[in-house]
């Protein structure tokens, strides 16, 4: 089984920049237990955001994977996880510092990627929501009775905030990743060079925007030594968290052991050496095609166009100061992988009553859009009707596709193909009722 190393390749880029790792993580695949949603799973794609009340399970990257249809190009890896970067994961190929403090997910709900039937915003700008749990999916493997920790930072604001944010643009990254990357926005957090866990929020960050989580692993938690298999981690913040308008959300998390591990101790182990101390991997998503090797490899496959939404890490190198200087007081944005979590949302969302109810049938945006290559066209019906047409226009109105669609209610799929550069106009007629939206090829 071969290893994948964070760090394996590293990039510097030009003075008072930021540099990007690539060639990720850990070890894989990662199996799941049954009944873990998987990469393609549908259950979080069907989300109501046509105003009135949401209430559900929201996960930025299994949603950025989808909304970019790129399941096919992703898989799940496991990678070890510990705040203090003196422990070894151990694979049948050998053994690995473990390189990852602390790992996480961006959250903006002004995206259009929850709702992939309608792609409407899961909240206006002006609504508030709630957070009261998070789920995050690891493998838990315990040696002992010691009482381990999940310690999980959670902190939200505006992106004016610039004591809890700090930004990154698309002059920050070098090709390919600039032409995706957009405005990102990452939690500020302090550090130490002490051994321990030295990691925290930046002390600018106000109590009133912050919350700290120290979540205490169970048995019920743990997976067999042996099993190969991960699980989501219920965790049920210890006071629910209002989110006022506008505001993003971060949440990044690392493993606590509950005694101190002597240096080199093999804290996590799937089929090399035994495992000597209790110890937790995360499991993420990776682009895995086209591979990685250059710089030029890396694709948006995990890059929201529509919001902030996004994987956050923070490594061994970064810690102590060993990447350029700005990496130490912040937990970076990470384009080539992201760690799999789920929020669970409550609120009311006023984003405007849409076609459905209208029409009895809504069209969505395609996405990606723009694209080069493929995209996806979602439509929903509300009844069976006796006429669904699909075409495709260009800017002069000359019909470039024309195609008879499914008539049963429910949500349908059209897959677009191959087109030249330009600017085109895809129509959904049912019944004689037509709606029509603007697409780019690049």
């Amino acid at each position: 089984m071969k290893k994948i190393y964070l760090c394996a390749l590293g990039l510097t880029l030009s003075a008072g920049v930021f540099a990007q790792n690539l060639v990720k993580k850990g070890l894989g695949p990662a199996p799941l237990q049954p009944g873990s949603r998987v990469i393609g799973d549908k259950s979080h794609l069907l989300s109501k955001t046509q105003g009135g009340a949401v209430s559900g399970q929201y996960s930025p990257i299994m949603n950025l994977l989808s909304a970019n249809s790129n399941t096919a190009n992703v898989s799940n890896f496991y990678s070890g996880l510990y705040m203090d970067s003196t422990g070894v994961l151990s694979a049948s190929s050998g053994n690995n510092v473990i390189f990852d403090n602390y790992v996480g997910n961006m959250l903006d709900v002004r995206s259009v990627i929850f709702d992939q039937v309608n792609f409407n915003p899961l909240f206006a700008p002006t609504d508030m929501f709630t957070i009261d749990s998070v789920f995050i999916q690891g493998i838990y493997k315990k040696v002992d009775a010691t009482q381990d920790t999940l310690y999980i930072m959670m902190t939200w604001g505006d992106t004016t905030n610039t004591n809890l944010w700090r930004k990154t643009t698309s002059a920050n990254w070098v090709a390919p990743i600039n032409s995706f990357s957009g405005d990102r926005f990452t939690p500020r957090i302090s550090t130490t060079n002490a051994q321990g866990n030295a990691v925290r929020t930046a002390t600018s960050v106000p109590a009133t925007n912050k919350q700290i989580i120290k979540y205490k692993l169970t048995n019920s938690d743990t997976v067999a030594l042996t099993a190969g298999y991960s699980k989501f981690i219920s965790i049920k913040l210890p006071t629910p968290i209002t989110i006022p308008a506008s505001n993003i959300v971060s949440c990044a998390y690392t493993f606590v052991p509950g005694k101190t591990y002597p240096a080199g101790q093999i804290v996590f182990s799937q089929g090399g050496s035994a495992q000597q101390q209790n110890g937790f991997a995360y499991i993420l998503a990776q682009q895995t095609t086209p591979p990685i090797n250059t710089i030029a490899d890396v694709k948006n496959y995990l890059a929201d166009a529509y919001g902030k939404n996004g994987g956050i890490s923070f490594g061994k190198s970064y810690r102590y100061n060993q990447s350029p200087t700005g990496w130490s007081t912040l937990i970076a944005p990470d384009f080539i992988s992201g760690p799999i979590a789920y929020f669970n949302i409550t609120g009311n969302s006023t984003v405007g009553v849409n076609e459905l109810e209208k029409l009895g049938f809504e069209l969505g945006q395609n996405m990606p859009n723009p694209y080069n290559g493929s995209s996806v066209v979602r439509y929903q019906l509300a009844k069976d009707v006796k006429s669904v047409k699909f075409t495709v226009t260009d800017m002069m109105g000359r019909v470039i596709t024309q195609s008879t669609e499914s008539t049963t209610a429910g949500v349908h799929a059209i897959n677009l193909g191959s087109y030249s550069a330009g600017v085109y106009y895809y129509s959904l007629e049912v019944d004689g009722t037509a709606v029509s939206k603007k697409m780019i090829v690049q």
